[in-house]
């Protein structure tokens, strides 16, 4: 069967983005990747400097919707490739994967020189998280990856068992990706409320952090502190020069008897 060729790949981004360093990156992101093949296990990220020759990035398939690149200034552009890897048909074949680059990225003239202000503030941003943020576990949920054997409902495509203990409740096995960093966490807003039992009040802690990881709704935090995990709710995202700058969230505690209390941290 031969493979289809993919509308969606128009939809993968390349952005510069630099960190509390000062070291720069590519962000290849499609977050917002549809496919239309059901039974994807993972992605690939291919790099070129010509189209011509080809290196992969990924030493094993991931399962998140986003790679970030180290890369060095330098004379011309670097080309991306993304394939997936479906259980079924095996890796898409790179000669059908529409490569995407830079060039959207350019950063010659007066729009050149805005987009240099924008990744100084996101320098600065970085900056201020390496300094007062708090040290956290982000935990993905897996949106892809090897289907649960123990709960996974094929015909539905979901998980039946909130408490598994193979994919907590996500379908995929492990349930999700971690990542580590600081994130910037406040007491947020108070309200109050009245009761049956009287004049109650509740805080909405909130938070956020820079560019990366992209975080979306299902995602957990942990506080290294006490460990405690919290649901990343109401995320928005603040946009300057078509460059992602924060994402901002509000946090829900989830209970110490979820099953999520379960899964193993590095």
């Amino acid at each position: 069967m031969p493979y289809d060729v993919l509308p969606w790949k128009k939809l993968i981004k390349v952005e510069r983005t630099l960190d509390a360093e000062g070291v720069f990156y590519n962000l290849v992101n499609w977050e917002e990747v549809i496919p239309n093949v059901p039974d994807i296990t993972g992605w690939n990220v291919y790099v070129s400097h010509n189209l011509n020759d080809w290196t992969k990035l990924t030493p094993t398939p991931i399962t998140v919707a986003f790679y970030r690149h180290r890369i060095t200034l330098q004379k011309g552009y670097l080309y991306y490739k993304v394939t997936y890897i479906s259980s079924s048909r095996g890796e898409e074949p790179l000669g059908d994967v529409q490569a995407v680059s830079e060039l959207d990225e350019d950063i010659d003239g007066f729009d050149g020189r805005l987009k240099w202000i924008t990744l100084e503030q996101l320098r600065r941003l970085n900056i201020l998280l390496a300094q007062k943020g708090e040290p956290c576990y982000l935990l993905i949920r897996k949106r892809y990856g090897q289907t649960c054997p123990h709960c996974h409902d094929n015909w539905a495509g979901v998980s039946t068992q909130e408490d598994c203990p193979i994919c907590f409740g996500t379908g995929f096995e492990g349930g999700y990706d971690v990542f580590e960093g600081r994130f910037h966490l406040a007491a947020g807003d108070e309200r109050i409320a009245e009761t049956e039992m009287g004049w109650n009040i509740t805080m909405t802690p909130r938070g956020w952090i820079t560019d990366y990881p992209i975080i979306r709704e299902g995602c957990i935090l942990v506080r290294k502190g006490d460990f405690q995990r919290y649901w990343l709710q109401s995320i928005s995202r603040q946009v300057q020069q078509s460059k992602l700058l924060l994402q901002i969230f509000n946090m829900a505690l989830i209970e110490e008897t979820h099953p999520i209390y379960r899964f193993a941290l590095p």
